[in-house]
């Protein structure tokens, strides 16, 4: 997190979506939700959950995107992830 610092402004919980592999090189994964129409940018996504198309139960809490700042989801600081069977 010290290398992706936010301001936490709001909570998500028991919120259920899916992980998504945004892009190859580097490996970037977000987490979509609301039949993908709002994408999370988690600061920390542990290595068994990254795989695309991945449906997932997560509680975490979220920050604004800074001013000026360009990013592919909203910033997410993960503190339970669960995979939906």
């Amino acid at each position: 997190k010290d290398l992706y610092p936010f301001e936490p402004v709001g909570a998500i919980d028991q919120k259920a979506g899916i992980i998504k592999k945004y892009s190859e090189d580097p490996p970037l994964f977000v987490f979509e939700t609301d039949n993908g129409t709002t994408r999370y940018l988690p600061a920390i996504l542990p290595a068994s959950f990254q795989q695309h198309n991945l449906p997932v139960i997560i509680t975490g809490f979220y920050g604004n995107i800074p001013n000026n700042v360009r990013l592919v989801g909203i910033p997410l600081e993960i503190t339970t992830i669960e995979v939906v069977e």
